[in-house]
């Protein structure tokens, strides 16, 4: 599914109007049209573009425009994660952090910013601002008091679950627009590909 909307799913399914990429010679152009705006993605020549790739034996011209969708389904679902954070008291990246907190367990700054790609100053500095806010607590480790851990409270908890509710609550609108073996079918190959790809 925020980079991490799109690890936690790509979160989103958005119907493009014109999916199918054309070729005209060695050019390709996907167009689409996301959140009233139509965009033309990759228009461009494509060095050795031929009908199959020699290699998996897929069509090239599938596989790009497998790659475009994903990449704007991420746009989109970036995008509309951060509305949806205006909402609430609190920035992405805290958010990322609370779910990885949710997800993992009390972890140390330096197992945070491994899991975030921040510098260890950048992360300290985030979770300050969140302790000050009461959405974490720092906790000495029970087996050796050197360790200090990040330690998920309640508030943070509840935001977790009020974000995730406000973003599902989108989701089932654009989904409400299949219909439900679609979306089962949606979902079997989602599964399918992030099992795949990660």
């Amino acid at each position: 599914m925020d980079e991490d909307f799109a690890f936690h799913f790509l979160n989103t399914c958005v119907r493009p109007v014109h999916p199918l990429p054309y070729v005209i010679g060695q050019t390709i152009s996907v167009a689409g049209e996301f959140g009233g705006k139509l965009t033309e993605i990759g228009k461009g020549p494509l060095k050795g573009l031929t009908e199959m790739d020699n290699q998996t034996g897929l069509s090239k011209e599938l596989v790009a425009e497998i790659e475009c969708l994903l990449r704007e389904i991420s746009v989109v679902v970036k995008r509309k994660g951060r509305e949806i954070l205006n909402e609430f008291p609190i920035t992405p990246p805290q958010f990322t952090a609370l779910l990885w907190l949710n997800d993992e367990g009390d972890m140390t700054i330096g197992d945070l910013s491994q899991k975030m790609y921040l510098a260890c100053s950048t992360m300290t500095d985030l979770v300050d601002r969140m302790e000050k806010n009461g959405l974490v607590e720092r906790v000495r480790d029970d087996r050796d008091r050197r360790v200090v851990r990040i330690h998920l409270l309640k508030k943070g908890k509840e935001i977790i679950g009020d974000v995730m509710e406000t973003r599902q609550s989108y989701l089932s609108q654009v989904l409400s627009r299949f219909s439900e073996e679609e979306v089962r079918e949606m979902a079997k190959h989602l599964s399918l590909l992030h099992r795949e790809i990660k």
